[in-house]
């Protein structure tokens, strides 16, 4: 499968806000900067930043979280 939303450069991506009832997710915070000039409603964090950690270079990046709600 495609990956649709992908990127040359690796990040973690939410939407902002609370999980809504019925829909699948995970509900987090971080004290982990964004990046700038994100999309309204949206929020990511790049490789390189800092914050963000590398598990595998140019291809998975992961940050650190507190998760709030977790629905299947």
């Amino acid at each position: 499968m495609r990956n649709i939303g992908a990127g040359l450069i690796p990040r973690v991506k939410a939407y902002i806000g609370p999980l809504p009832p019925g829909r699948s997710g995970i509900e987090f915070t971080t004290s982990v900067e964004p990046d700038h000039g994100c999309p309204p409603g949206q929020v990511s964090w790049s490789e390189g930043r800092p914050g963000v950690l590398t598990l595998d270079s140019n291809e998975l990046v992961v940050i650190a979280v507190t998760i709030l709600k977790r629905q299947d």
